[in-house]
């Protein structure tokens, strides 16, 4: 499949939130399910109101890293 097809179809996944989260709860197990507000999060600032960032954002690595520490904290307290 071609480089623009293959963004293509992909494109929707991240413009749409209801597209993502059927797609997420399609495709996660159910042991990965708990981890979908966390990629939803990841998504979101990723890719700013579903598209692709206009200017670079020199914090976007350290506001993932925040995301995923938060989401480890969660993870921790749903297993008790």
């Amino acid at each position: 499949e071609s480089d623009g097809k293959l963004s293509g179809s992909k494109k929707s996944v991240v413009d749409d939130e209801r597209d993502f989260f059927k797609i997420t709860e399609i495709n996660f197990t159910l042991y990965y399910q708990p981890l979908i507000p966390c990629v939803n999060r990841l998504r979101r600032k990723v890719f700013p109101g579903g598209g692709r960032w206009r200017d670079p954002n020199p914090k976007l690595y350290l506001e993932m890293k925040e995301i995923l520490r938060a989401a480890q904290d969660d993870l921790k307290e749903l297993e008790g």
